[in-house]
């Protein structure tokens, strides 16, 4: 059958819409692979599309989701409120699930526990006797960084000892590895690490985590 045929017929097509701000980064690839399995296992089709982090280019994508009346999208958020009405709007239109994150909590959405997994980072590292501090994320998804954070401090109060933050810039950017080592390096030269009794590092995502361990690396530190 012309599948265009049967998508007039319906008045919905057989393919799910993915909307992602980048996809170079692994955690997407897999999810990907992932998204498009279980697709295929219905029958369906996946359509991908990038935002690339920019709230314009991604209002054309769900807008051209939107005139091939896919089945449903998967989104990943921008970090943003410049869509937040038009996301609404299409949300009474078409099913729209949001994945790792959203720009409204009453939605559908697949993610992390972030808070207790960051906590659970914590504490182990805690239990091992050690006093971290914590290096988050740039600002490119919501909320993934703040509930990270909070874990962070969640765990360390229960400790009843002062964290310790990493300064770091607020500016978007998907680079981590870059962005970690950075900002992990001019931490490491201030001393402030020291002069805290600092011992460990707990890192938002695994890409920073690379960064970071560049850095110590750099510095003359072997991370552990």
């Amino acid at each position: 059958p012309d599948p265009h045929a049967v998508t007039l017929v319906r008045g919905r097509s057989r393919m799910v819409g993915v909307i992602l701000p980048v996809v170079n980064e692994p955690f997407f690839a897999e999810a990907l692979r992932a998204i498009e399995e279980k697709a295929k296992s219905l029958g369906m089709d996946v359509i991908i599309q990038c935002s690339y982090n920019d709230p314009a280019q991604e209002a054309a994508a769900l807008m051209t989701m939107r005139s091939m009346k896919v089945a449903g999208v998967i989104l990943t958020a921008v970090a943003s409120q410049a869509n937040l009405g038009l996301l609404l709007r299409l949300e009474q239109e078409m099913r729209i699930v949001y994945m790792d994150s959203y720009v409204h909590e009453d939605c559908n959405y697949v993610m992390n526990d972030n808070r207790q997994s960051m906590a659970m980072l914590t504490r182990y590292l805690l239990g091992r006797g050690h006093r971290p501090a914590y290096l988050g994320a740039p600002p490119v998804a919501h909320p993934s960084p703040e509930e990270r954070l909070a874990g962070y401090l969640e765990a360390m109060a229960e400790a009843g000892m002062a964290p310790h933050i990493v300064p770091a810039s607020t500016q978007p950017s998907w680079d981590f590895e870059a962005y970690a080592f950075r900002h992990v390096l001019d931490w490491l030269a201030s001393g402030a690490w020291k002069r805290a009794g600092v011992t460990a590092l707990a890192c938002g995502t695994d890409r920073l985590a690379i960064g970071a361990m560049s850095a110590c690396r750099r510095f003359g530190l072997a991370p552990g």
